[in-house]
């Protein structure tokens, strides 16, 4: 078990980061991670979320470090995730981070993304619509809506699984 604590989030500021880091964590995100738009509570509303799940807690404090999010054991946090841990795997990790601070990470990952390059575009225009959409509180148009769940069903095709 790490000695740091788990499960603690991490603000940071993205202006200190160094242009070898944001190459380095972008090769970690083409390699090891996922970029993409999770759902929220509200109908037609998603976020931004960059993951990395590695079992190398070493990286992911590394990472925290340099870029903020919240770091854990995904044994203990998913349910499925427990029941299929075997017992000679490593304890797998994850980092992420969510929202804002995701799109704001992304517009400074996407000039050296290679294979999340097409999710970064997606996570891009989708927070456009954010920008474009009346006050939250008064609702979202059906046109919204619909290039919403449009980028929404475009980033699932792009993190689909197995041969494309």
């Amino acid at each position: 078990m790490p000695s740091r604590d788990l499960n603690s989030r991490m603000d940071c500021d993205f202006s200190r980061v160094s242009r070898e880091d944001l190459a380095y964590m972008a090769g970690i995100v083409d390699g090891e991670g996922t970029i993409t738009l999770a759902n929220v509570r509200r109908i037609s509303s998603h976020e931004a979320r960059i993951i990395v799940s590695n079992t190398n807690t070493e990286l992911l404090y590394w990472i925290q470090a340099r870029f903020g999010g919240l770091i854990r054991d995904s044994c203990r946090s998913n349910a499925a995730m427990r029941r299929h841990h075997k017992a000679n795997h490593k304890p797998l990790y994850y980092w992420s981070l969510r929202s804002k601070r995701a799109y704001d990470l992304v517009m400074l990952l996407r000039e050296f993304l290679v294979i999340k390059a097409r999710q970064a575009e997606v996570v891009i225009r989708y927070q456009g619509t954010r920008l474009a959409a009346p006050d939250r509180w008064n609702g979202l148009t059906p046109a919204v809506v619909e290039q919403r769940n449009l980028l929404k069903a475009e980033m699932l095709e792009l993190n689909r699984r197995g041969i494309h």
